[in-house]
């Protein structure tokens, strides 16, 4: 069995990256497109990092799956 790893993206690069690198991991790697709408967050954090974190906590809160975010820019 599979456990499920959202990705806090719509990206589908982004997606197929995340996916090529953890492949080797027992995860089923699944976009925000998978899901209904989910709000849109405010990424008003001072970095990329600061961003990512609070997609990928805000996220995780929405759906209650475990999440991760990249925001590279």
């Amino acid at each position: 069995m599979f456990n499920i790893l959202v990705l806090a993206t719509t990206n589908k690069g982004k997606l197929k990256e995340f996916k090529e690198l953890l492949k080797d991991f027992p995860v089923e790697i699944r976009s925000l497109a998978d899901f209904g709408p989910i709000p849109p967050v405010v990424e008003d954090g001072e970095t990329f990092d600061d961003n990512a974190y609070k997609k990928a906590h805000f996220t995780a809160k929405v759906l209650g799956l475990p999440c991760i975010a990249d925001d590279s820019g």
